[in-house]
């Protein structure tokens, strides 16, 4: 056992991004090697010490209050002694479970950027990529714009190195044109469909001009949008439209899906020459046993994929002794998007035709998404009142 298919998944000029905290690496990388091959351990040792080296593995990570409150739980002694100590520390200032919240967030935050600086440092001193970013997502409870941008605003005086991940929401996709307007990195999530995937590009284009005519250095800014692509797939009106076409969906029908709609943008937005890259998020394993389709489709140039933890393992374990190529760039099997086509949900995500942004809210997906990540940020919030309440 060994990172060969991770190199060889870089070697297709796919961006391999953890979909994590750095601070929970240290874990994971634990556990990676307790489930390691008898006689493997020495070289995946040595491979997975260097994931964060610049130029070897990881050339970013993306993470959010849910993935925030995962690294809590799975340190909780550990954060629990820190938010004790950032209470203390604040002489009154910390006074409520919202306070802490945000005091904890940016801590996470910051200890992410951390890890992450010497690749940015790096890529800076010795190419004109722009890597080793930190993807910080505003709080999911905010839904207007201009609270959404004061927060990233927050969130980008952590450190220089911070991209602020922003809803794809109609509020949301404001957002971004305001911060690609200022020379801040963005990425855009709780994003399904191809009509929202461009709207997110359009954005970004009008937020670029805006920073161009006002002279704003916009050389270090990098603009991703990301698909979401298994929580697409695993959305219940997903089953549902399918039924009432009577189309049989499939695991494997099913996993095609997302890959679709990636392939579509990214072809869209090459064609355009557009200074968007587009990032794979919410990979699934399979549908086969033996493979991830989810990340054996959309590998190549200007991709990003975010690999959570057991899809990280599932790719290394999944594909030792193969080697990946770029198929981003190659289509859906046509009896497979023909059969997805007559599933009006499907049909709906992979139309490019523009539509009112205010409909981006109401998609499913969008909705139980946002939902999900509210509830992360509420069960962080209720953890630190808990602290906060007199011994």
């Amino acid at each position: 056992m060994d990172a060969g298919p991770l190199r060889s998944l870089r070697g297709t000029k796919t961006e391999i991004w953890w979909d994590s905290s750095p601070l929970a690496w240290p874990i994971w990388e634990g556990k990676y090697l307790a489930e390691a091959p008898l006689g493997s351990h020495d070289s995946l040792y040595r491979d997975l010490n260097s994931f964060f080296v610049p130029g070897e593995m990881f050339d970013g990570c993306t993470t959010n209050p849910g993935l925030s409150w995962q690294v809590i739980k799975a340190m909780p002694d550990t954060f629990r002694a820190i938010a004790i100590s950032m209470v203390r520390e604040s002489k009154g200032e910390i006074n409520n479970s919202q306070q802490l919240f945000e005091a904890l967030y940016k801590r996470i935050v910051a200890g992410g950027a951390e890890w992450l600086m010497p690749t940015y440092k790096w890529y800076a001193e010795n190419s004109s990529f722009i890597r080793g970013l930190i993807s910080a997502q505003v709080h999911p409870g905010l839904t207007e714009t201009a609270a959404m941008v004061a927060y990233a605003h927050m969130l980008r005086g952590v450190a220089s190195n911070v991209m602020i991940k922003m809803p794809g929401t109609a509020q949301g996709i404001l957002g971004i044109q305001q911060l690609a307007s200022e020379g801040i990195s963005t990425n855009a999530t709780l994003v399904f469909t191809v009509a929202q995937m461009l709207a997110v590009a359009e954005a970004v284009r009008i937020g670029r001009e805006i920073a161009r005519r006002n002279g704003v250095d916009i050389r270090m800014m990098r603009n991703v949008i990301t698909m979401m692509l298994g929580r697409l797939e695993d959305c219940p009106d997903f089953d549902e439209s399918a039924r009432e076409a009577g189309i049989d969906l499939t695991p494997d029908l099913r996993r095609w899906a997302g890959p679709a709609i990636l392939k579509k943008v990214h072809k869209i937005l090459r064609e355009r020459d557009d200074d968007c890259d587009v990032l794979g998020a919410s990979t699934r394993l399979g549908p086969e046993d033996d493979c991830v389709r989810h990340v054996e489709e959309i590998a190549g140039d200007r991709v990003i994929i975010t690999l959570f933890p057991d899809v990280l393992w599932g790719v290394m374990s999944r594909y030792q002794g193969k080697e990946f190529v770029p198929k981003i760039g190659q289509p859906v099997p046509s009896e497979k998007l023909d059969k997805l086509m007559e599933i009006p949900f499907f049909e709906r995500a992979y139309d490019e035709t523009p539509v009112d942004h205010n409909s981006f809210n109401h998609f499913r997906p969008v909705k139980d998404t946002a939902s999900e990540f509210l509830g992360a940020a509420t069960a962080m919030e209720d953890w630190g009142a808990k602290i906060l309440q007199p011994a």
